[in-house]
This record gives C-alpha cells, sequence and structure tokens, in this order.
C-alpha cells in the first residue's frame, strides 16, 4: 500500500501520496531544461544590450516573465515527488488537504453531513490537465464523499484496491455513519 495510515484512539490520519509517474516526471524536468535554456538565452541578451537602449527595458520584461514561468513547473516537479494529501478523522470533522514538503491547507467538514465514502472513477473536464493524461500514472480511482451539494475527492494517486481500502478504514471511523 502507497498510503499511510496512521491510528489512534481518537484520530485517524491518511497519508495519500499525490499521483506519480516516471514520464510524468521526465516531462516536467525536460521542460525545466528548456526553461533553463531560455533563461540563459534571455539573460544573455539582456547583457548584450548597452545600457538606456529603448529594447533593453522590453528585454528585462520578457527575462521577468519568463522567470516566473518556471513556477508551475517546479512546483508540479516538487507535487509529483513529495507531494501528498492528508485525511484526518478527529472529533466529529474530517479534514482534507494536500501538503508540500509539510505545508499545506486544510478543509474540514462535519461528520454529520458527510456521506459514507465510496471509490469512484476520477472525474474527467476538458480543462484538466490530469484527466487526459491518466497513461502517465496521473490518476487512479478516488475516494469521494458527498458534503451537503459539494463532493470531496482525495486519492487520485492510488489505485482501485487501496482506494477501497481507505474507504474501509474512513467508514469504520464513522464516516457517513449519520447519513446511513
Amino acid at each position: 500500500m502507497k498510503s499511510r495510515v496512521i491510528e489512534t484512539r481518537d484520530r485517524l490520519e491518511l497519508r495519500v501520496p499525490e499521483p506519480r509517474g516516471a514520464f510524468r516526471v521526465l516531462l516536467l524536468l525536460a521542460a525545466l531544461a528548456g526553461w533553463a535554456v531560455g533563461e540563459l538565452a534571455a539573460a544573455r541578451g539582456l547583457l548584450a544590450v548597452a545600457p538606456g537602449e529603448p529594447t533593453r527595458a522590453l528585454r528585462g520584461f520578457v527575462l521577468a516573465v519568463w522567470s516566473l514561468a518556471a513556477l508551475p513547473l517546479v512546483f508540479a516537479l516538487l507535487r509529483a515527488v513529495a507531494g501528498f494529501e492528508r485525511v484526518v478523522v478527529e472529533g466529529g470533522r474530517i479534514t482534507v488537504g494536500r501538503r508540500l514538503l509539510g505545508v499545506g491547507g486544510d478543509r474540514g467538514y462535519d461528520l454529520a453531513r458527510v456521506s459514507p465514502p465510496r471509490v469512484e472513477p476520477p472525474p474527467h473536464h476538458l480543462f484538466d490537465l490530469l484527466s487526459g493524461v491518466r497513461v502517465w500514472g496521473a490518476g487512479g480511482s478516488v475516494v469521494a464523499f458527498e458534503h451537503g451539494a459539494e463532493t470531496v475527492r482525495f486519492g487520485a494517486g492510488v489505485d482501485e484496491s487501496e482506494a477501497h481500502e481507505l474507504a474501509r478504514h474512513l467508514a469504520a471511523r464513522g464516516v457517513g455513519a449519520a447519513a446511513r
């Protein structure tokens, strides 16, 4: 099992890895290598222009924008290597959140308003990059539950049998018991 289950008397914590795949990581590394070549070319172009020339400001702007363009790539690479989802059941609440290097945010839900957990295929959205790249290892089944009118999903980095195991752990802790 890729996920980590931490159980105490009063608390259940699930740590589910983000979707990983060698092809995905290699593609991100190749994109960052291409970005680095472009960064060096833009910096060299900026240094080649004499101070005071009109194109210097434009080249400086292009360099700044190009530098910022790497942030989503670095974030995606770090998420693919060191990211995970954390689900905690404690004190009548369930919290679901993402962590990257131990830092991240959580959303909390009242257990009395949560439906029983279930396993479902990941949703397909036209503009969601992960929908088109399932073959890269970016996703599997997900665990989902309803909270009011909202569907909460997690666990896209695990296979179907592990997703069923995670749903069983949640059900054993009373997730969805009030809705039954």
